[in-house]
């Protein structure tokens, strides 16, 4: 609900009722209205507000999770939680038996309970952890604890068993426990990555527990300081009491002052001085307070004094003085105490954080660089450590034992042939068909295999690939020795390792050079592109000021059209990096610099920006050949006292409409003065000449014709537009515009000339404005000011009309024929004549106004600048003809018709006997055009009928022009 104050603005600011009992009456409305707010507080749901005030608890409860989570102490205990994680299961297998084991396997379940207890949390309190690198790695390492809980890798791999078991299952259990094993080990790498985590997360607490220890240290600092001032200010203000005291004495006595002035009286009471003390007020609440035992080196005497004469006394007026003394002494004093201390304190946050002393906040772009490269990190170590057991035949095989057992038994059988023999055989075709197979087997020096000793193992197998195995064996009985010797190959798992050291090589290299390619890629995309765009752009200013300065609203407007298929949410990360903020920035210092300066002040902008020395804004002039325009807003002063603070808007919607105009018929506006705008439409320099004198003549080019009618139309344009603008029509219906002028609307003058002007920078170092100066462009502006005097909308100069196109120089009607102050040289002045009543009484169908959203208002600022480059092409290639306007825009084409064909003829009769000094034919002729119209009155007509009957007695010396009195 609004407040009281809120609610009296509210009523005073309506119109709607007239009070007539002051305080009934506003109470009253004061009543409707909190009822009215009542209501509408009953008609919006009260849904959204529950469902608001949720999602704003949701919030605060997911920032107190989420600084849980980072607290020291959850900090410390994942820390400790992790470290067994990585050790715990060798610990296990070091400290303990398999009696031992599932204590440990229980302290695993536990601390994998905790991993996934706060990988849930985070995913829910953490902006942006949910699948992402961290939640993965973080998924991963958790979930490959498994590996190290007996029971569950007894279920995956089959190892349990009861006690009674075989040697077979021994041997198959023992074998998928060391798999097992292995691989638990393998995965248990990723669990490094939580090291990462727990030093971030240390750093973070460490920085916040020193930016806590640093308040406090400065609380305490300031509460020592205050009381250190405080005790220093009552020494000085003791001593300087001391001397007034001394210096007020007469004749070696005290002195009781009692004559007090009227003022005096008034005073504030001041408490009495007791002969042990002194009493004086707080500095903080600036009045006398307390101070114990003030004596006055007088001989042990001390003053004394009453409750009249207190404040004149010489210690009331010390105090007075010290009060004051002391108070800027005190403020200095804990200044400077403070800022040394504070400085001192802040020194030694610095040094117990490990920070630079002048460290800044970490930046988006560090801490993206730093995510990025400790991804990459991670990503390459776990990539290398994994693929080295992985890449290993040691990994899925183990060494025989058979070689050994099996020649035990040979020996032990070697007394009884038969057994001998077969087992001999058996042994035999047995390695034979193993991996590391069987090249030779010697009993006691006897060669068992081969058969027929033609081997020669040097020639066949490389001596690396050859292993060797001897078997003694005793017996007990008659303590002889036997002894077996066996030499077998493995060339197939060395070659199968070969194969495996490329693959692993290969591999490694490849993720080298991936992860060279991401890291100089990483800097690129966040860092070099960015800057080198950045260059770009500053060199694109300096080439072409105004272009450059599109270069937001493209990349908007581009934007905008691919929108569905941009990530959002990446490209809000990405705008939040310090270098595509910079590269914003340029843009738009470029855009201001653009609309700031205008086409005037481009050479400006290009000069200094391409100039690597200091700014330097004042350049020379620059000659050049441009069409002025000039337009003012009527009863703008009387605008300004109503509207007042509302002015601002008023102005710029009527510029909205101006400049917008002009943009699109390729002009530029150059200067905004409050009421008036001044349009330029600039000719390049190979579309004029210059003579010895110095003079200009434009070039007989068609588009030269064609740029003469777009500035005749785009102003044409502009008053259809402001009478028929919905923005404006509020203007029409305002209560306070209406009191001052009866049946007001926003109407305007304009002025066109064309000429050489002096373009550059006028001003100083403090302030320039890129404009031109010329009398060119005070003759627009003389045009502009004259529309009052001959009652038409816009007034050109013949000049311009000789430069137009034939199909718009139909379109003008000379009415008159004048000399303008400091000048001799008579110009002719033409008209577009408009009857905008025709406007006001066409139906048109009720538009509401529509508030365009920036964006949207950049995409359409970009498309009508697309359609106004094509129309500058086709005019440039003279495949557009302009001068269609007048028969294509519906609205010109309204305004027009009125103006028959019949009305021109009269007038030029009559105008001609205007210029002839026919007044008396010319006046018959005026006073019917002037209301040709029903229910219009022609303002030429009514001007030279005015001048005709103030000027009659002037006839006789009529030169076939007058003199302009309007400026």
């Amino acid at each position: 609900m609004l407040d009281n104050q809120d609610e009296e603005q509210q009523f005073k600011g309506s119109s709607q009722f007239k009070i007539e009992s002051p305080q009934k009456q506003e109470k009253s409305q004061l009543d409707i209205i909190r009822a009215q707010k009542r209501m509408s507080s009953r008609i919006f749901p009260i849904n959204g507000m529950k469902t608001q005030r949720f999602a704003s608890s949701v919030m605060t409860t997911k920032k107190k999770i989420a600084y849980f989570l980072d607290s020291p102490q959850v900090t410390i205990a994942m820390a400790f939680i992790t470290i067994y994680a990585l050790f715990g299961d060798d610990i296990r297998q070091l400290v303990t038996d398999k009696n031992g084991d599932q204590g440990f396997w229980v302290v695993t379940l536990f601390c994998m309970t905790m991993f996934l207890i706060e990988l849930t949390i985070s995913s829910f309190v953490k902006d942006g952890y949910f699948l992402s690198f961290f939640f993965w790695l973080d998924f991963i390492s958790t979930v490959s604890m498994i590996f190290d809980v007996g029971w569950i890798n007894q279920a995956i791999f089959g190892t349990g068993g009861g006690s009674a078991v075989s040697t077979v299952s021994l041997t198959r259990a023992g074998r998928a426990s060391r798999i097992g094993t292995r691989a638990g080990r393998i995965v248990r790498i990723v669990r490094l990555v939580r090291l990462a985590k727990i030093y971030k997360n240390a750093k973070q607490t460490l920085e916040r527990e020193a930016q806590k220890l640093l308040e406090n240290q400065m609380k305490e600092q300031d509460k020592m300081e205050i009381e250190h001032a405080q005790l220093s200010n009552q020494q000085i203000s003791q001593q300087h009491i001391n001397q007034e005291a001394k210096s007020g004495k007469s004749g070696g006595h005290s002195q009781v002052l009692s004559n007090k002035s009227g003022d005096d009286q008034n005073q504030e009471h001041q408490e009495p001085f007791s002969p042990n003390s002194i009493h004086m007020r707080s500095p903080k609440k600036q009045r006398l307070s307390q101070i114990d035992h003030l004596q006055v080196p007088n001989g042990g005497q001390e003053i004394t004094h009453t409750n009249q004469d207190a404040a004149h006394s010489p210690l009331n007026r010390a105090a007075t003085r010290v009060r004051k003394i002391s108070q800027g002494t005190q403020k200095s004093q804990v200044s400077s105490s403070l800022s040394q201390s504070r400085s001192g304190v802040r020194q030694q946050s610095k040094i117990f954080t490990g920070q630079p002393s002048e460290q800044q906040s970490e930046t988006n772009i560090g801490k993206e660089l730093n995510e990025l490269t400790i991804k990459r990190v991670i990503t390459i170590v776990m990539c290398i450590l994994i693929s080295v057991p992985i890449l290993n035949l040691n990994t899925y095989t183990q060494m025989p034992s058979s070689f050994d057992l099996g020649m035990q038994s040979i020996l032990e059988w070697k007394s009884q042939p038969l057994v001998y023999e077969a087992m001999v055989e058996d042994y035999i075709d047995y390695h034979l068909s193993q991996r590391e197979s069987l090249i030779s087997l010697s009993v006691d020096d006897l060669q068992v295999y081969p058969f027929n000793n033609s081997i020669s193992i040097e020639g066949t197998v490389r001596i690396a690939s050859l292993n060797y195995y001897t078997t003694t064996y005793t017996d007990f009985e008659t303590q002889a020795q036997e002894t077996g010797s066996i030499i077998t190959q493995t060339s197939q798992d060395d070659d199968l390792n070969a194969l495996l050291s490329i693959i692993r090589t290969i591999f490694v290299s490849i993720v080298l050079s991936i992860a060279a390619v991401l890291f100089s890629q990483d800097v690129q995309d966040l860092v070099l592109t960015p800057v080198e765009q950045m260059l770009q752009t500053v060199e694109g200013i300096a080439k072409n000021p105004l272009k450059a300065a599109q270069e937001e609203e493209n990349k908007a407007f581009i934007q905008m059209t691919e929108a569905k298929d941009v990530d959002t949410k990446a490209k809000e990360e990405d705008d939040k990096l310090e270098t595509i903020i910079l590269q914003k920035l340029i843009i738009k210092i470029g855009a201001l610099l653009a609309i700031g300066f205008g086409e005037a002040g481009s050479e400006i902008i290009a000069q200094n920006m391409g100039n690597s020395a200091s700014v330097n804004p004042m350049l020379p002039g620059k000659k050049m050949m441009a069409i002025f325009g000039f337009c003012d807003i009527r009863n703008f002063t009387d605008a300004t006292e109503v509207l007042q603070q509302d002015v601002m808007v008023f102005v710029n919607e009527i510029a909205d409409i101006v400049h917008s105009c002009v943009d699109q018929f390729c002009g530029n506006a150059n200067k905004n003065i409050g009421d008036a705008f001044l349009l330029v439409w600039k000719f390049q320099d190979n579309d004029f000449t210059t003579d010895t004198d110095g003079n200009l003549a434009l070039k007989p080019y068609d588009y030269i014709a064609q740029t003469a009618d777009m500035a005749i139309l785009a102003f044409v344009t502009i008053i259809t537009k402001i009478t028929s603008s919905v923005k404006l029509q509020k203007y029409k219906l305002h209560e306070g515009l209406l009191a001052r002028i009866p049946n007001y609307s926003v109407k305007m003058g304009f002025g066109l000339h064309c000429g050489w002007a002096i373009e550059g920078a006028i001003g100083s170092e403090y302030k320039i404005d890129a404009s031109y100066l010329s009398p060119n462009v005070n003759m627009a502006s003389r045009l502009e000011a004259a529309t009052k005097q001959f009652g038409s909308w816009i007034l050109i100069s013949g000049q311009l009309r000789e430069i137009a196109t034939r199909a718009t120089q139909a379109q003008m009607r000379l009415i008159d024929r004048v000399t303008v102050k400091g000048s001799v040289q008579p110009i002719d002045i033409y008209t577009v004549d408009m009857n905008l009543d025709v406007l006001n009484r066409l139906k048109r169908k009720e538009s509401k106004i529509v508030n365009i959203e920036p964006e949207n208002k950049k995409k359409q600022k970009v498309i009508m600048r697309m359609k106004r480059d094509k129309l500058k092409l086709g005019i440039t290639k003279n495949t557009i003809r302009i001068a269609d306007q007048w028969e294509k825009d519906p609205l010109i084409k309204a305004v027009r018709a009125p103006f028959e064909k019949k009305f021109y003829e009269l007038w030029e009769v009559g105008f001609q006997h205007y210029l002839n000094g026919k007044w008396d034919d010319a006046k018959k002729i005026f006073e019917q055009t002037l209301t040709y119209q029903k229910n219009y009155r022609d303002g030429p007509s009514n001007t030279l009928l005015t001048v005709i009957k103030e000027d009659s007695h002037n006839l006789g010396s009529w030169k076939g022009y007058r003199e302009l009195t309007e400026k």
